[in-house]
């Protein structure tokens, strides 16, 4: 079941597929824009930087490059300097890299774009502030095509056209397999793309006002010539929220809850200490499940109700427990690939009294300052944090986060004790999570021995301590953490334990990096390699809690187990009514195919039949020059077999095939194949089993429809036979849907002659004209009996000469000649002939346009005279009006 469903989903996902592509054809063909592959994308006007929480000197950083040269370029021009103009983002996932991009896009254009900014009193020219940025964003497959040199031309197509709309910000995503680094094992394809790349961002032209953004998770699989000034001149690393930026992001993501349900700064607080080593991601994911957790809480019946209810949200309140249940639930994307092991054991009441007294200490004693939190260390209250701070606060806070922060000396620390002390575990984690706010490298056992990117466990030491050391260059201090270190030494070859030693002691001097490691044993059992690189001092001992500490770990524990379990009360969960019933008639209609959509969806099942008859001509080209089917190339010779025709009614053969071709009879597999099998089936029911000639041909009538039957499934892909079906669907549908259109069309205008006959032929609805002599002499003084529109009878009294026939306009002879063709008419309508009831019924229809014409015109010598173009009559309308009133 679960198998046809999702073929099902899958089937109505190609469709969507095929729709979607018609219907973006006809936006670009609206936008008129000469390559599909080169369109900016519109901006999302809902992100902006107030958006984006703990990542302010990357916010500025990023002002600096992009809205500083469009906003002030005299200030460049005046040093002659250039702007940075590339930049590269790199962190773990879920680290707010593409929310970044689209943000400085939308941020860009508010400055320069900004149709309510004013440039009086400031140095900002003018030009500069109507100025429009383009925003381009690719991900790193899509300038990829199977054609050779397709990828290269794309990419300059890009930059032509982003020159072209400059100021403009390219940003590629995922870069790393857009170019990744050349090397001899790599194909011939990549390294042309990856040079192209490089030409056109810092080649012989100049790129202008082009920003290129770049956003990977694997930094050290781009070309290192990328890497350099004059390309992407910054990198910007995205790591972990600490705490501050954990409480800024939970502040953004509740901002807009209702006032009643937005969590108090304790609760906000408290969060923000619980859930470290959670990505900005993580945190969304985890307000999202806190409101479905009191939505669960409140209103449990929808997961058992059949019907829609009706709810109010009002009374879905989120409390901190509810928080605390998401907590549980969420698993952090750091935790999933084992890129960080900071689990917080702080949400752990039991274990918050044994280990916060050592973690404490720890933090006093064994860990320098630079590496510890501080609460001036992001730009917090700048522009979305505290509002309370005053402007020269705020401008002090600015000028601290551009400022550099200065050099921490290389730390070591040991955590060592007897077994089963938790040094490794428990210990090791609080620690780290009072350290989340610095990245962390991991070497332990299951890291080196995965198999992961690197390969070997000496590649991952070799690649782990690069980073690490990369990461210090840049002056941020690091954590390098080992928590099973003396298992290290056990398991590792020798040479590899060696090269291990070698590289964590390379880590001394301005290198700001931390050695946290953990062992099993006491100090004085250590190896001399592991006394070398930690020495006595930098060790610090895992010592058995106070018997007061321990009391207080089982007291929580005994609590939290003799609690009362939960049990359901109906009364606190009333079940809420069922939603009133939304009649289907009364929704917004189903949205339908317009005829420009129709159109395009033409196009390319023309463009899908081309391709298709150009695979249906080399297939049978293949088949013609196989010798061994010669004898169904050409139609049968009635010469050489006189009865042939007289037994096969439908022959075939291949030059037929190629016939019908040309023609466009084969708009699918099965058709051309049903041909080929008609071959089969005549040569076997012709040649009997008789002679070895026979048997041959009906041998090669089957070898030739198995032998297509297998080109078809190696060649023909089978996801194009599929969409080829889907778009004819999809016109019929079209075409039923336009004609279903035309149908209520001509059913709302029939519908509007009904109502025009009421208005206008009240009288003949209720009897049709008997006197003859009446009409005649209505006819004759110029007037009939219809009763005209009070509008248009306004109109005829400001105008005398339409108000009524004149005698010197209209001579009577004209009238009179009108009205003997009217009453010739009557006569025949009152013949007792059954025969001639329809000849009377034309004769009143013919009568009363007689007599229309002579209300709303003239006649002369038998021919109309228009009349003025508010009076005009349609005379099939009018016919079709007075035709339906006549049968009533």
């Amino acid at each position: 079941m679960m198998t046809l469903f999702s073929f099902f989903k899958e089937k109505e996902a190609k469709t969507c597929s095929i729709l979607a592509m018609a219907q973006e054809n006809v936006r670009r063909k609206a936008n008129r824009s000469s390559c599909a592959d080169i369109d900016p994308m519109s901006i999302d006007h809902d992100v902006g930087f107030e958006q984006i929480g703990g990542l302010s000197r990357h916010i500025q950083q990023l002002k600096e490059m992009c809205l500083f040269p469009m906003l002030y370029p005299h200030v460049f021009e005046h040093f002659n300097i250039q702007a940075p103009k590339g930049v590269l983002f790199y962190g773990p996932p879920g680290t707010g890299k593409t929310l970044v991009a689209r943000a400085l896009a939308n941020e860009c254009s508010r400055f320069c774009g900004g149709a309510n900014s004013s440039t009086e009193g400031t140095n900002i020219s003018s030009s500069a502030m109507r100025k429009r940025v383009a925003f381009f964003m690719r991900k790193g497959a899509d300038c990829l095509s199977k054609w050779v040199g397709e990828s290269e031309r794309q990419l300059r197509l890009l930059f032509d056209q982003a020159y072209r709309m400059r100021p403009s910000i390219i940003f590629f995503d995922e870069i790393d397999g857009l170019a990744p680094v050349r090397s001899s094992r790599q194909d011939q394809i990549h390294s042309s793309i990856v040079s192209t790349l490089l030409a056109l961002m810092d080649g012989i032209d100049s790129r202008g006002e082009v920003i290129v953004i770049g956003a990977t998770n694997r930094l050290d699989s781009i070309d290192p010539a990328l890497r350099r000034p004059g390309r992407f001149d910054r990198e910007l690393r995205f790591d972990l929220p600490d705490y501050t930026a954990r409480n800024q992001i939970l502040q953004i993501h509740t901002r807009k809850w209702p006032e009643e349900c937005q969590p108090s700064p304790e609760l906000l607080d408290w969060l923000a200490e619980e859930s470290s080593g959670y990505c900005g991601a993580d945190l969304k994911a985890l307000c999202t499940e806190s409101v479905l957790i009191a939505m669960r809480e409140r209103y449990p019946h929808i997961y058992l109700s059949e019907e829609k209810l009706h709810l109010d949200p009002t009374q879905i309140r989120v409390s901190r427990q509810h928080f605390v249940d998401a907590l549980r639930v969420i698993l952090p994307a750091s935790r999933r690939d084992g890129t960080l092991i900071s689990i917080n054991s702080s949400n752990k009441a039991s274990l918050l009294t044994l280990i916060m007294p050592t973690i404490s200490e720890l933090m006093t004693s064994k860990i320098p300052v630079g590496y510890q939190r501080r609460n001036d260390d992001e730009l917090n209250t700048y522009k979305n944090g505290n509002n309370n701070l005053t402007r020269d606060q705020q401008l002090e806070q600015v000028l601290l986060a551009i400022k550099a922060r200065s050099s921490v000396p290389a730390a070591r620390l040991l955590l060592h004790g007897s077994c089963s002390m938790g040094q490794g575990t428990i210990f090791f984690s609080a620690l780290l999570s009072r350290l989340d706010h610095l990245p962390i490298f991991l070497l332990n056992c299951e890291q080196l021995f995965s198999g992961g990117i690197f390969g070997t466990p000496e590649e991952q030491i070799q690649q782990t301590c690069r980073r690490a050391r990369l990461a210090t260059g840049q002056g941020t201090p690091v954590v390098l953490a080992m928590p099973d270190f003396d298992v290290l030494e056990e398991i590792l070859p020798r040479p590899s334990w060696k090269m291990l030693i070698s590289s964590l002691s390379a880590f001394t001097g301005s290198n700001s990096a931390l050695l946290l490691a953990a062992v099993q044993k006491e100090y004085e059992y250590l190896s001399d390699d592991v006394k070398q690189l930690f020495r006595s001092r930098h060790a610090f001992p895992i010592l058995l809690p106070n018997y007061s500490a321990i009391q207080n770990f089982f007291d929580a524990i005994v609590k939290q187990a003799t609690e009362q379990p939960f049990r359901f009360k109906s009364k606190d969960c009333p079940e809420p009514p069922k939603a009133e019933f939304v009649d289907p008639s009364q929704q917004p209609p189903v949205r339908r195919v317009t005829k420009a959509e129709s159109k395009e969806l033409n196009k390319i099942y023309s463009q899908m039949l081309r391709e298709f008859r150009i695979f249906l001509r080399d297939l049978l080209r293949q088949l013609i020059r196989d010798q061994r089917f010669k004898c169904f190339h050409l139609p049968v010779d009635k010469s050489d077999v006189p009865d042939y025709y007289d037994i096969i009614k439908e022959p075939m053969s291949l030059s037929q095939m190629m016939l019908n071709i040309d023609m466009f009879k084969y708009d699918s597999p099965e058709a051309f194949m049903h041909d080929l099998r008609l071959i089969r089936d005549n040569a076997i029911e012709y040649n009997p089993d008789l002679e070895m000639e026979d048997l041959q041909i009906k041998h090669t009538g089957r070898w030739l429809v198995e032998m297509a039957e297998a080109l078809f499934e190696m060649e023909l892909n089978d996801d194009f036979k599929e969409k080829l079906e889907d778009a004819r669907n999809l016109i019929e549908e079209a075409e039923h849907s336009l004609n279903q259109q035309n149908e209520e069309q001509k059913e709302k205008s029939s519908n509007n002659n009904d109502d025009i006959a009421q208005t206008l032929l009240p009288s003949v609805t209720s009897s049709p004209p008997k006197n003859n002599d009446n009409n005649l002499e209505t006819l004759q003084n110029g007037h009939a009996s219809v009763d005209i529109p009070p509008a248009k009878r306004t109109k005829r009294e400001r105008s005398s000469k339409k108000s009524s026939v004149d005698s010197s306009e209209v001579s009577p002879s004209k009238v009179i000649n009108s009205a003997e063709a009217f009453e010739v008419e009557e006569k025949e309508c009152s013949s007792p002939s059954s025969s001639n009831s329809q000849h009377s019924t034309n004769g009143f229809i013919n009568g009363f346009i007689s007599s229309s014409l002579i209300i709303n015109g003239e006649l002369e010598n038998g021919n109309v005279v228009e009349p003025e173009p508010d009076l005009t009559l349609d005379l099939d309308v009018l016919k079709n009006v007075v035709e339906k009133v006549w049968s009533k």
